[in-house]
Protein backbone atom coordinates (compact mmCIF):
# COMPACT_ATOMS: atom_id res chain seq x y z
CA UNK A 1 0.00 0.00 0.00
CA UNK A 2 1.11 3.69 -0.62
CA UNK A 3 2.00 5.59 2.04
CA UNK A 4 -0.39 8.76 1.02
CA UNK A 5 -3.20 5.64 0.98
CA UNK A 6 -2.46 4.96 4.54
CA UNK A 7 -4.43 6.30 7.91
CA UNK A 8 -0.99 7.58 9.12
CA UNK A 9 -0.54 9.43 5.13
CA UNK A 10 -4.13 11.01 4.80
CA UNK A 11 -3.12 12.37 8.22
CA UNK A 12 0.35 14.14 7.19
CA UNK A 13 -1.48 14.82 3.69
CA UNK A 14 -4.02 16.87 5.85
CA UNK A 15 -2.50 18.03 8.36
CA UNK A 16 0.72 19.05 6.59
CA UNK A 17 0.72 19.37 3.36
CA UNK A 18 -2.30 20.46 1.97
CA UNK A 19 -1.23 24.30 4.58
CA UNK A 20 1.90 24.50 3.19
CA UNK A 21 0.35 23.74 -0.72
CA UNK A 22 -2.23 26.06 0.17
CA UNK A 23 0.34 28.78 1.91
CA UNK A 24 2.03 28.42 -1.61
CA UNK A 25 -1.10 29.23 -4.06
CA UNK A 26 -2.23 31.78 -1.37
CA UNK A 27 1.38 33.44 -2.16
CA UNK A 28 1.05 32.85 -5.78
CA UNK A 29 -2.38 34.17 -5.71
CA UNK A 30 -1.75 37.37 -3.82
CA UNK A 31 1.80 38.26 -6.00
CA UNK A 32 -1.13 38.03 -9.07
CA UNK A 33 -3.31 40.27 -7.83
CA UNK A 34 -0.64 43.14 -7.78
CA UNK A 35 0.18 42.31 -12.00
CA UNK A 36 -1.38 44.46 -14.70
CA UNK A 37 -4.26 42.35 -16.20
CA UNK A 38 -1.77 42.00 -19.43
CA UNK A 39 0.97 41.27 -18.03
CA UNK A 40 -0.66 38.46 -15.85
CA UNK A 41 -2.46 36.57 -18.93
CA UNK A 42 0.91 37.29 -21.14
CA UNK A 43 2.90 35.25 -18.39
CA UNK A 44 0.49 32.91 -17.80
CA UNK A 45 0.42 31.87 -21.60
CA UNK A 46 4.16 31.92 -22.20
CA UNK A 47 4.68 29.71 -18.88
CA UNK A 48 1.53 26.92 -20.58
CA UNK A 49 3.06 26.77 -23.54
CA UNK A 50 6.40 26.31 -22.67
CA UNK A 51 5.51 24.25 -19.67
CA UNK A 52 2.20 22.92 -20.07
CA UNK A 53 3.45 19.76 -22.93
CA UNK A 54 6.37 18.53 -20.40
CA UNK A 55 4.90 18.93 -17.50
CA UNK A 56 1.73 17.80 -18.15
CA UNK A 57 2.61 14.65 -20.63
CA UNK A 58 -0.46 12.18 -20.24
CA UNK A 59 -3.01 15.40 -20.25
CA UNK A 60 -0.92 16.06 -23.61
CA UNK A 61 -1.25 13.10 -25.21
CA UNK A 62 -4.67 12.60 -24.52
CA UNK A 63 -5.79 15.89 -25.69
CA UNK A 64 -4.17 14.67 -28.95
CA UNK A 65 -5.97 11.57 -28.98
CA UNK A 66 -9.15 12.90 -28.45
CA UNK A 67 -8.46 15.68 -31.39
CA UNK A 68 -7.31 13.06 -33.90
CA UNK A 69 -10.70 11.27 -32.80
CA UNK A 70 -13.07 14.43 -33.28
CA UNK A 71 -10.87 15.79 -36.50
CA UNK A 72 -9.71 13.14 -38.62
CA UNK A 73 -9.72 15.55 -41.52
CA UNK A 74 -6.66 17.76 -39.70
CA UNK A 75 -3.22 16.95 -40.53
CA UNK A 76 -0.56 16.74 -38.00
CA UNK A 77 1.02 20.11 -38.22
CA UNK A 78 -2.88 21.75 -37.73
CA UNK A 79 -3.27 19.14 -34.36
CA UNK A 80 0.23 20.37 -33.27
CA UNK A 81 -1.05 24.38 -33.74
CA UNK A 82 -4.04 23.38 -32.09
CA UNK A 83 -2.15 21.75 -28.81
CA UNK A 84 0.12 24.44 -28.30
CA UNK A 85 -2.35 26.95 -28.65
CA UNK A 86 -4.54 25.04 -26.40
CA UNK A 87 -1.74 25.01 -23.68
CA UNK A 88 -1.15 28.53 -23.68
CA UNK A 89 -4.70 29.13 -23.67
CA UNK A 90 -4.77 27.05 -20.62
CA UNK A 91 -2.04 29.30 -19.06
CA UNK A 92 -3.43 32.51 -19.70
CA UNK A 93 -6.71 31.04 -18.03
CA UNK A 94 -4.59 30.44 -14.77
CA UNK A 95 -2.40 33.64 -14.84
CA UNK A 96 -6.08 35.56 -15.05
CA UNK A 97 -7.49 33.76 -12.18
CA UNK A 98 -6.42 36.28 -9.35
CA UNK A 99 -7.08 39.19 -11.85
CA UNK A 100 -10.66 37.88 -12.68
CA UNK A 101 -11.83 41.20 -10.73
CA UNK A 102 -9.78 43.09 -12.51
CA UNK A 103 -10.73 41.90 -16.06
CA UNK A 104 -14.56 42.57 -14.95
CA UNK A 105 -13.63 45.76 -13.79
CA UNK A 106 -11.86 47.09 -17.04
CA UNK A 107 -14.34 47.11 -19.45
CA UNK A 108 -12.82 44.21 -20.76
CA UNK A 109 -16.30 41.68 -21.76
CA UNK A 110 -17.86 42.52 -24.49
CA UNK A 111 -21.28 41.21 -24.13
CA UNK A 112 -23.12 40.32 -27.37
CA UNK A 113 -26.83 38.90 -28.08
CA UNK A 114 -28.18 39.99 -24.50
CA UNK A 115 -31.36 41.27 -26.28
CA UNK A 116 -31.71 37.32 -27.45
CA UNK A 117 -32.14 36.60 -24.07
CA UNK A 118 -34.01 39.87 -23.04
CA UNK A 119 -36.93 39.45 -25.55
CA UNK A 120 -38.12 35.71 -24.41
CA UNK A 121 -36.97 36.45 -20.37
CA UNK A 122 -39.85 36.25 -18.00
CA UNK A 123 -38.95 37.67 -14.42
CA UNK A 124 -39.69 34.87 -11.70
CA UNK A 125 -39.14 32.20 -13.57
CA UNK A 126 -36.46 29.55 -13.04
CA UNK A 127 -33.64 29.96 -15.12
CA UNK A 128 -30.97 28.19 -16.05
CA UNK A 129 -27.88 29.78 -18.01
CA UNK A 130 -25.00 27.07 -19.11
CA UNK A 131 -22.01 27.17 -20.59
CA UNK A 132 -18.95 25.26 -21.25
CA UNK A 133 -15.21 25.31 -20.43
CA UNK A 134 -14.26 27.44 -23.24
CA UNK A 135 -12.47 31.23 -23.24
CA UNK A 136 -12.23 31.85 -19.93
CA UNK A 137 -15.26 30.41 -17.99
CA UNK A 138 -14.46 31.88 -14.68
CA UNK A 139 -15.92 34.95 -16.27
CA UNK A 140 -19.14 33.77 -17.38
CA UNK A 141 -20.70 35.23 -14.62
CA UNK A 142 -19.69 38.71 -15.57
CA UNK A 143 -23.54 38.71 -17.15
CA UNK A 144 -25.27 37.88 -13.69
CA UNK A 145 -23.00 40.74 -12.58
CA UNK A 146 -24.11 43.00 -15.49
CA UNK A 147 -28.34 42.25 -14.30
CA UNK A 148 -27.61 42.12 -11.09
CA UNK A 149 -28.26 38.52 -10.49
CA UNK A 150 -28.14 36.42 -7.76
CA UNK A 151 -26.40 33.23 -9.85
CA UNK A 152 -25.64 30.16 -7.89
CA UNK A 153 -23.71 27.49 -8.93
CA UNK A 154 -23.15 23.73 -8.17
CA UNK A 155 -19.02 22.49 -8.31
CA UNK A 156 -16.78 20.00 -7.51
CA UNK A 157 -14.69 21.48 -4.51
CA UNK A 158 -10.86 21.14 -4.40
CA UNK A 159 -9.59 18.17 -2.06
CA UNK A 160 -7.66 20.93 -0.22
CA UNK A 161 -9.63 23.01 1.98
CA UNK A 162 -7.20 26.09 2.40
CA UNK A 163 -7.29 26.20 -2.09
CA UNK A 164 -11.39 25.92 -1.55
CA UNK A 165 -11.84 28.46 0.73
CA UNK A 166 -9.29 30.86 -1.98
CA UNK A 167 -11.59 29.70 -4.75
CA UNK A 168 -14.93 30.74 -3.12
CA UNK A 169 -13.65 34.47 -2.65
CA UNK A 170 -12.34 34.64 -5.94
CA UNK A 171 -15.28 33.40 -7.76
CA UNK A 172 -18.14 35.20 -5.18
CA UNK A 173 -15.86 38.39 -5.90
CA UNK A 174 -16.98 38.34 -9.30
CA UNK A 175 -20.78 38.04 -8.70
CA UNK A 176 -21.19 33.91 -8.48
CA UNK A 177 -22.28 31.68 -5.29
CA UNK A 178 -20.31 28.44 -5.59
CA UNK A 179 -21.92 25.25 -2.93
CA UNK A 180 -20.09 22.04 -3.11
CA UNK A 181 -21.59 19.05 -5.40
CA UNK A 182 -23.67 16.53 -3.11
CA UNK A 183 -26.93 16.33 -1.21
CA UNK A 184 -27.22 19.60 0.54
CA UNK A 185 -26.08 21.29 -2.88
CA UNK A 186 -28.75 19.64 -4.49
CA UNK A 187 -31.39 20.81 -1.71
CA UNK A 188 -30.35 24.30 -2.08
CA UNK A 189 -30.33 24.72 -5.90
CA UNK A 190 -33.96 22.72 -5.84
CA UNK A 191 -35.39 25.42 -3.19
CA UNK A 192 -33.65 28.61 -5.38
CA UNK A 193 -35.36 27.22 -8.27
CA UNK A 194 -38.61 26.45 -7.01
CA UNK A 195 -38.08 30.39 -5.69
CA UNK A 196 -37.63 31.87 -9.27
CA UNK A 197 -33.57 31.54 -8.59
CA UNK A 198 -31.19 31.32 -11.18
CA UNK A 199 -28.55 28.39 -11.51
CA UNK A 200 -25.44 28.25 -13.70
CA UNK A 201 -24.18 25.08 -15.33
CA UNK A 202 -20.86 23.73 -17.19
CA UNK A 203 -22.45 21.09 -18.41
CA UNK A 204 -19.37 19.68 -21.01
CA UNK A 205 -17.10 17.54 -18.61
CA UNK A 206 -17.49 13.99 -18.22
CA UNK A 207 -18.59 12.77 -14.50
CA UNK A 208 -18.56 9.28 -13.36
CA UNK A 209 -22.24 7.91 -13.58
CA UNK A 210 -22.96 9.85 -16.78
CA UNK A 211 -25.18 8.07 -19.47
CA UNK A 212 -23.45 7.65 -23.06
CA UNK A 213 -24.84 10.42 -25.45
CA UNK A 214 -23.15 11.28 -29.01
CA UNK A 215 -20.10 13.88 -29.13
CA UNK A 216 -18.08 14.70 -32.17
CA UNK A 217 -20.34 11.30 -33.56
CA UNK A 218 -18.97 9.13 -30.68
CA UNK A 219 -20.54 7.96 -27.44
CA UNK A 220 -19.11 10.17 -24.62
CA UNK A 221 -20.20 9.71 -20.70
CA UNK A 222 -22.72 13.27 -20.44
CA UNK A 223 -24.14 14.26 -16.96
CA UNK A 224 -27.84 15.04 -18.00
CA UNK A 225 -28.16 16.72 -14.89
CA UNK A 226 -29.15 19.96 -17.10
CA UNK A 227 -31.96 17.86 -18.86
CA UNK A 228 -33.41 16.94 -16.27
CA UNK A 229 -33.46 19.96 -13.95
CA UNK A 230 -34.87 21.67 -17.07
CA UNK A 231 -38.06 20.07 -17.63
CA UNK A 232 -38.58 19.18 -13.92
CA UNK A 233 -39.11 22.86 -12.81
CA UNK A 234 -39.32 24.09 -16.41
CA UNK A 235 -37.08 26.69 -16.41
CA UNK A 236 -35.98 29.15 -19.07
CA UNK A 237 -33.01 27.78 -20.30
CA UNK A 238 -30.13 29.82 -22.00
CA UNK A 239 -26.70 29.36 -23.62
CA UNK A 240 -23.82 31.14 -23.03
CA UNK A 241 -20.15 31.64 -23.90
CA UNK A 242 -17.06 33.32 -23.70
CA UNK A 243 -14.29 33.89 -26.45
CA UNK A 244 -11.24 35.16 -26.07
CA UNK A 245 -10.90 37.79 -28.88
CA UNK A 246 -7.00 39.01 -27.75
CA UNK A 247 -4.78 38.68 -25.15
CA UNK A 248 -6.73 39.29 -22.21
CA UNK A 249 -10.37 40.37 -23.67
CA UNK A 250 -13.40 38.75 -24.41
CA UNK A 251 -16.71 38.29 -25.84
CA UNK A 252 -19.50 37.00 -23.81
CA UNK A 253 -22.31 35.80 -26.65
CA UNK A 254 -25.66 35.21 -25.39
CA UNK A 255 -27.98 32.81 -27.18
CA UNK A 256 -31.65 32.56 -27.39
CA UNK A 257 -34.08 30.35 -24.72
CA UNK A 258 -33.20 26.76 -25.51
CA UNK A 259 -35.70 25.11 -26.80
CA UNK A 260 -36.84 21.35 -26.26
CA UNK A 261 -40.15 19.13 -26.21
CA UNK A 262 -40.37 16.98 -23.94
CA UNK A 263 -42.12 13.69 -25.19
CA UNK A 264 -43.15 12.51 -21.17
CA UNK A 265 -40.38 9.16 -21.07
CA UNK A 266 -37.94 11.49 -18.66
CA UNK A 267 -35.03 9.14 -19.45
CA UNK A 268 -35.27 9.13 -23.08
CA UNK A 269 -35.81 13.12 -22.98
CA UNK A 270 -33.30 14.00 -20.82
CA UNK A 271 -30.88 11.77 -23.28
CA UNK A 272 -32.66 13.95 -26.17
CA UNK A 273 -31.74 16.92 -24.47
CA UNK A 274 -27.98 16.86 -23.67
CA UNK A 275 -27.94 15.46 -27.30
CA UNK A 276 -28.61 18.93 -28.58
CA UNK A 277 -26.54 20.05 -25.71
CA UNK A 278 -23.70 18.64 -26.65
CA UNK A 279 -24.73 19.42 -30.72
CA UNK A 280 -24.53 23.51 -29.62
CA UNK A 281 -21.12 22.64 -27.96
CA UNK A 282 -19.73 20.69 -30.59
CA UNK A 283 -20.57 23.54 -33.39
CA UNK A 284 -18.61 25.97 -30.35
CA UNK A 285 -15.87 24.27 -30.00
CA UNK A 286 -15.09 23.88 -33.71
CA UNK A 287 -15.11 27.55 -34.29
CA UNK A 288 -12.58 28.25 -31.80
CA UNK A 289 -10.82 24.58 -30.74
CA UNK A 290 -7.69 25.88 -29.19
CA UNK A 291 -10.31 27.31 -26.32
CA UNK A 292 -11.88 24.26 -24.73
CA UNK A 293 -9.79 21.56 -22.91
CA UNK A 294 -9.04 18.99 -24.83
CA UNK A 295 -7.40 16.65 -21.82
CA UNK A 296 -10.71 16.23 -20.76
CA UNK A 297 -11.75 12.15 -20.36
CA UNK A 298 -14.86 12.63 -22.37
CA UNK A 299 -14.62 9.99 -24.84
CA UNK A 300 -13.22 5.90 -23.39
Amino acid sequence: MRFRHTKFGQVVRYQVVHPLLGLLVHGLYYLGTCMPVDFASNLGGFMGRRLGPSLGKKSHKRAEKNLRLCFPEKSDKEINTILGDMWEHIGRVGGEFPVLAKITKQDRIKIVGQDLIMESWTEGRPTLFFSGHMGNWELAPALGQRWDMDMVAIYQPPTNRFIDRLTKKIRLNIGLTIVPRGPDAVDKAFRKLKNGGTLAFLADQRRTGGELVPFFGHPAKTIVTLGQIAMRFNCQVYPVRIVRTKGANFELRCYPAFEFQPSGDRKKDALEYMELVNILYEGWIREFPEQWLWPHRRWR
